[in-house]
């Protein structure tokens, strides 16, 4: 998109230099980016898990859980640190998807204060369902890119969620409850 013929991201540096932000205006402009960025991928998400009746949340702990599947299995604690949701928000959304056929969970027999989480296979094929029809939909508004275009910006997103991941406000590392 462009405003009278300048990009938005130059608009945008202009707009916050123009206003006397202490902001460094192509940080601001950055965060304006991923904002955005984030809320039109929610939307193209939300779309496609509209006939599916999952909710945001539960889609999300869905797609972490596929994402880091592996032969252990995990607790709800290992879901919790990898999410950005409360304790009691994971365990609503984990009655929903369970209640869903998504998740199955079961008694830790090494650990009677833990429970396992597990994907079915359902919650596996719907996590793949919608991971590859947004790829679609990201690929159709991107006019389709070639993998090493792609993997620049997955590398760009990446450096930004590892930095926005790795401190507090304060510039501290994150002690496990400080996202929420």
């Amino acid at each position: 998109m462009s405003i009278e013929g300048t990009s938005r991201a130059d608009w945008l540096v202009g707009r916050v230099t123009d206003r006397g932000s202490t902001a460094h205006p192509a940080t601001a402009a950055l965060m304006v980016h991923w904002l955005l960025g984030g809320q039109l991928l929610a939307s193209i998400i939300r779309e496609l898990l509209k006939d599916e009746h999952v909710d945001d949340t539960v889609f999300t702990i869905v797609l972490t859980m596929w994402l880091h599947e592996s032969d252990q299995p995990m607790t709800m604690s290992d879901v919790e640190r990898l999410m950005v949701v409360s304790q009691s928000g994971l365990s609503r959304a984990l009655v929903r998807a369970e209640r869903d056929g998504l998740v199955r969970k079961a008694p830790n027999p090494a650990d009677a204060r833990s429970t396992f989480v597990e994907l079915t296979d359902k919650g596996r094929a719907h996590a793949d369902s919608v991971v590859s029809a947004s790829a679609a939909a990201i690929d159709q508004r991107l006019g389709s890119p070639d993998a090493s275009d792609t993997m620049v910006l997955v590398r760009a997103a990446e450096t930004v969620v590892n930095a926005l991941d790795a401190t507090d406000r304060s510039g501290k590392p994150w002690t496990g409850t400080a996202r929420r």
